[in-house]
């Protein structure tokens, strides 16, 4: 369910990331910060992943969450069921106790799945499962990892 302002998809650019109190995503203005709506389900084109090294540093210093990892696009809404499967995709996540990067996951037959830095991503589908967010991104672009 997508459920943004009705200007939301005039804005050239958003910043989506996951509301830990609302257990859906939160979708802002990149321009101004302000949030703009709240989403199960949307999908992004060109794509930025941000994560603020300082802010999480005060993560892992407290102990306590903030927001300071986002994924910043052009929205293009919820994507359709047509379009799943279509492209080589990968499951990426973020955890700020494991890492300063968001990671897409690739599997090699036989092997364990390796977890790679990266970047940005042509198009990033973001969908809730359950209370826990699911992103799933094409056309990466890879980063080098850095602490």
């Amino acid at each position: 369910m997508l459920l943004l302002s009705p200007w939301a998809l005039e804005r050239p650019q958003v910043e989506v990331y996951f509301n830990l109190h609302e257990y859906r995503f939160s979708v802002r203005d990149a321009s101004s910060k302000l949030v703009i709506g709240h989403a199960d389900k949307l999908c992004l084109e060109g794509v930025v992943f941000h994560v603020s090294q300082a802010g999480r540093q005060r993560v892992l210093r407290e102990g306590r969450k903030n927001v300071h990892a986002w994924l910043r696009g052009t929205l293009r809404g919820a994507f359709t069921p047509e379009e799943e499967n279509t492209r080589d995709e990968f499951r990426v996540r973020y955890n700020p106790k494991t890492g300063p990067l968001f990671l897409a996951q690739h599997r090699l037959l036989g092997s364990e799945p390796l977890w790679l830095p990266v970047a940005g991503a042509g198009y990033a589908e973001l969908e809730m499962v359950g209370d826990h967010p699911l992103i799933v991104a094409g056309g990466l672009k890879y980063s080098r990892m850095s602490s």
